[in-house]
């Protein structure tokens, strides 16, 4: 296996770790298409931190890319930049990446995560 294949399975192993969906969601597969729909909340309410689907989207991707970045850092690796990458610049880096990928909706929303930021460039 390459770094950067170990890099994308920490980064799904620490979606799994990090960030489990709400309960409700559990019923429901966590998917791409679970998780962009999650975020879309935000694109249709400013307020959408006091709203529950809005911030479990940003806990959700912010919790992804802070397990990697763990990862990394017990293998000597470099993570996704120095930690200033804020939830919002996630979430609009997976959004983008999963409009444009409608053909993943149906695969793991951490893999989703981790195909955009590494797409993005925003992780080695």
């Amino acid at each position: 296996m390459t770094e950067g294949e170990h890099s994308l399975l920490a980064l799904a192993l620490g979606a799994i770790l990090v960030s489990a969906p709400p309960a409700h969601a559990q019923a429901v597969n966590n998917t791409v298409q679970y998780l962009y729909t999650a975020c879309a909340e935000s694109d249709r309410d400013e307020r959408y931190a006091d709203h529950f689907q809005g911030a479990w989207c940003l806990g959700y991707v912010r919790g992804l890319v802070d397990g990697h970045d763990v990862y990394a850092l017990t293998q000597n690796q470099n993570g996704c930049g120095d930690g200033s990458m804020s939830p919002e610049q996630i979430r609009r880096i997976f959004m983008r990446w999963a409009d444009a990928n409608p053909q993943y909706w149906n695969a793991p929303a951490a893999t989703g995560v981790a195909a955009a930021i590494y797409e993005a460039g925003m992780c080695s």
